[in-house]
């Protein structure tokens, strides 16, 4: 059974903000039924700092990519990224983290989900097959 989880009002502006390219990237988790705002990074900031502040627990992210086709036209786009490390050995943390996906992504607008399982695995490259560019 899918559960609704609360979102709070900051971790939905913290969204918008992703959306209307004022942020690059949010980290948001849950405790107990709450989706709460963890770290957020500037529209500057590069991905290697969203992968370090990222913790060893599961959690939302909402990155904002941008990458370039072979015809040299730009892309950008918004992903939904749940997040359970393969490190973690809570199965409550990474259970919650899928049970309250649904409520967390309908507070976004996004053009792709992925489901990332190591740190390692956010990369440029993964984005970029991710939209097959």
């Amino acid at each position: 059974m899918v559960s609704q989880g609360t979102v709070s009002d900051e971790v939905t502006q913290a969204f918008a903000k992703v959306s209307s390219r004022e942020l690059r990237w949010v980290i948001a988790k849950v405790e107990s039924s709450d989706i709460v705002l963890v770290a957020s990074g500037a529209r500057d900031s590069p991905l290697s700092e969203l992968a370090a502040a990222l913790g060893d627990e599961p959690a939302y992210v909402v990155y904002d990519f941008e990458g370039t086709r072979e015809d040299g036209s730009g892309v950008m786009k918004t992903v939904f990224i749940a997040y359970a490390p393969d490190s973690c050995k809570s199965m409550q943390a990474k259970f919650a983290i899928q049970n309250f996906k649904a409520s967390v992504k309908s507070k976004i607008n996004c053009h792709k989900e992925m489901q990332i399982n190591d740190k390692a695995d956010l990369t440029e490259a993964e984005f970029r097959d991710a939209f097959n560019l």
